[in-house]
Parts: structure tokens; C-alpha cells; sequence
């Protein structure tokens, strides 16, 4: 085949591409997921702040209550990014709690290293010495670590609450595929 006809047979192609994805597109955008009444949901709002509360209803617009008692309606079209919660995870609070103890231990060690003192005996105890640089580092290590300890346990208990992207809308874009003759179409929520 020449040139010409490939670019033709390329270009016929593309049209009847561009034309299966906008006739499938329209039954694609209705089956966005939608979020049921009664769901936890967090998203930022263009310009304003990150709003996060339970969906009192659900459409084309979203009522959300938030805490403290506030409602909120957003159209659902102004949503870039919608989460929903899927719950709370005893691991990834106790992960969460490992850094925060571990941290807070860590602290508390390097808080009290300065007014630390060694006996150097059980019977007397008359001149304690200061810890040197070996003990120093055992016992912020076995503070830190203690700290850790705790942190997984409280973690754990308490839990952390795991969120799913949503997705909110259907985009369908054309690209010119670089050094060659036709289009690349891509299909996103």
C-alpha cells in the first residue's frame, strides 16, 4: 500500500473509534459509582477546604453532614477527587502508632538522658557517675523501643480509617500519537 492510502485507512480507523467510544461513553457515565446514603466520605472542594461526613443523600448533588451538626450540599460535578471509607484497620493504626511511639519514647529519652545517673554499686550509692556514650544509646533505644511498644498496642485499638478513591466523572481525551500518522484515545474516570 502507499503512503497516502494508509494515512487514509489510519484516519477511517480513528473516526470509527472516536465514534464506538462516544456511543459506549454516555452508558459508561452513568455507571459511575455512586455513593449510597448513609456512606463516609471525605473530598476537597476547589478553593475551599476538605469537607468529611456522612451522605444524608445522594444524586447529582451530595448532602453531607458533616460533625458538630453542619450540612453540606455539593453539586457532584465540583468534585475533583470523592473518598469513601472503607472502615478502620487495626494493622495500619498499629503501623501508624509504631512511628508515633517509637518517636514520642524517643523523645521522652532525650528529655530525661541529662538528669540520668549510674551507682556503682547495689550497697553504695554515694557518688552516682553519668551514663557514658554506650549507656546513653542503650537507654534511648530502649526507650524508643518501649515507646514503640506502646504505640502499637494504642495504635491497633483505636484503629485508622482506610478510604477508596470514588471515581465522579467519565473524561474521554484525543491525543496525536508523535511521529506517525493517527490518534491514541483514552477512556478515565
Amino acid at each position: 500500500m502507499r503512503p497516502a492510502a494508509l494515512r487514509t485507512v489510519a484516519i477511517r480507523s480513528s473516526l470509527a473509534a472516536v465514534t464506538a467510544l462516544l456511543f459506549f461513553a454516555s452508558p459508561l457515565a452513568s455507571q459511575v459509582a455512586t455513593v449510597q446514603p448513609g456512606a463516609r466520605v471525605r473530598f476537597d472542594l476547589p478553593g475551599v477546604h476538605r469537607v468529611e461526613g456522612l451522605v444524608l443523600a445522594a444524586g447529582d448533588t451530595l448532602d453531607i453532614a458533616q460533625r458538630g451538626g453542619a450540612r453540606v450540599r455539593v453539586p457532584l460535578a465540583a468534585v475533583d477527587r470523592l473518598e469513601l471509607s472503607q472502615g478502620k484497620s487495626a494493622m495500619r493504626g498499629g503501623l501508624r502508632g509504631v512511628r508515633w511511639g517509637a518517636a514520642i519514647g524517643g523523645i521522652m529519652g532525650v528529655v530525661m538522658l541529662p538528669s540520668m545517673r549510674v551507682c556503682e554499686s547495689v550497697e553504695s550509692c554515694d557518688r552516682p557517675r553519668r551514663l557514658d556514650a554506650g549507656e546513653s544509646l542503650s537507654f534511648l533505644g530502649t526507650m524508643g523501643l518501649g515507646g514503640a511498644v506502646w504505640g502499637i498496642g494504642i495504635g491497633a485499638a483505636i484503629g485508622s480509617e482506610r478510604w477508596s478513591a470514588v471515581p465522579t466523572r467519565l473524561s474521554v481525551r484525543a491525543t496525536r500519537v508523535h511521529h506517525a500518522s493517527g490518534v491514541a484515545f483514552a477512556l478515565a474516570w
